[in-house]
């Protein structure tokens, strides 16, 4: 998972971009917020301290109305750069039981609903046949010149959590999203989550 740290007020965000290091992002952090991007709750590219103290300030004044001061919480987050966004998500069908969803995140996944859907748990086989499904897979496996993701660590997180939806039966929802996939043999980063008990939402990013 990025680097990221939570926070309530400036102060300690000013401690937090010490730990973390530039460029970082800050979303609101919780659990009533589960679409953080619609709600204006993600500022993303902070090079610098000055830009971090007015996009605090900012999201601080946007959501101080909505949520006491126990409730707003922040999450400062390491950038990660050079890597595709992917979304991987689940729910419980009351005929097949937990299904796996794939495809792009960010706007391919939101605008091209560019996904491919299986029953859980998926073998590598299947997994592979996902990523193979969706018109994007170009772009993870090296589109004009670009260098390749790591699709076997996409693999094997794609088995890996298809497997908890079996183990843990209590989970009626669980999503990465995004999923930042880097270059071949670098791996997988976990930006965003979040997770569905028995109909109750709660957010487990930073958590």
């Amino acid at each position: 998972m990025a680097d990221f740290c939570l926070v309530r007020d400036m102060e300690t965000s000013l401690v937090a971009e010490n730990e973390i290091g530039y460029p970082v992002v800050l979303k609101i952090a919780t659990a009533k917020v589960l679409h953080k991007t619609e709600m204006k709750g993600v500022k993303m590219g902070i090079q610098d301290g000055h830009a971090l103290r007015a996009a605090f300030k900012e999201m601080e004044e946007h959501f101080f109305s909505t949520f006491s001061g126990e409730e707003l919480k922040f999450s400062i987050q390491k950038m990660v750069p050079n890597a595709l966004e992917v979304i991987i998500g689940s729910k419980y069908d009351p005929e097949f039981g937990p299904v796996i969803l794939f495809g792009l995140g960010g706007i391919f996944g939101e605008v091209l609903q560019d996904v491919a859907i299986r029953v859980a748990p998926v073998s590598e086989d299947q997994a592979m046949e996902m990523i193979d499904q969706i018109r994007g897979s170009a772009l993870l496996k090296g589109f004009r010149g670009q260098l390749p993701a790591d699709v076997e660590s996409l693999l094997r997180i794609l088995m890996t959590f298809s497997r908890i939806l079996i183990d843990y039966t209590e989970i009626y929802e669980l999503e990465i999203n995004p999923l930042l996939v880097l270059g071949k043999g670098q791996g997988c980063v976990v930006v965003d989550g979040r997770i569905r008990f028995n109909q109750v939402a709660s957010n487990i990013a930073g958590k």
